[in-house]
């Protein structure tokens, strides 16, 4: 008999749920989210060309862990996956939005380059983060 956790959705049995019926398994590997939250950025039109901070969210780990950031795009009506940058490029220069993290902070970035920025304003962009106890790469 195997040991270990299992926790089904609504209405399905624990012990004979298939792994897609379940919340839970202590069978798969799975990452342990030490926080999460959502955090947006309204941008003014006066943004600097460079990089400017849109958030900064501090964890305190000590090492670095693995992320993932998603952004909601107001006007889509939709969030995507921020793969480490999220590139807005075209007109001879090159906008983009990107996260880093380090042993304290994961940190979100807008940056132009070759240009001036665009003219967003008023344009949103919320994101949703999550931030791992697993150390990431």
């Amino acid at each position: 008999m195997a040991y270990g956790i299992k926790i089904s959705k609504t209405g399905t049995d624990a012990k004979t749920a298939a792994n897609k019926d379940l919340v839970l398994t202590s069978e798969k590997n799975m990452f342990k989210v030490k926080q999460s939250g959502t955090t947006s950025y309204t941008f003014t039109g006066s943004e600097p060309s460079g990089a400017t901070t849109l958030a900064t969210i501090a964890h305190n780990l000590g090492y670095i862990p693995a992320v993932t950031v998603f952004f909601y795009d107001h006007t889509n009506n939709a969030y995507s996956h921020l793969s480490y940058v999220f590139d807005f490029s075209g007109g001879g220069f090159r906008e983009y939005i990107s996260y880093e993290v380090d042993s304290t902070n994961l940190i979100i970035y807008y940056n132009s380059e070759g240009g001036p920025p665009g003219n967003w304003s008023p344009y949103q962009f919320t994101f949703k983060y999550y931030i791992m106890y697993d150390e990431g790469q």
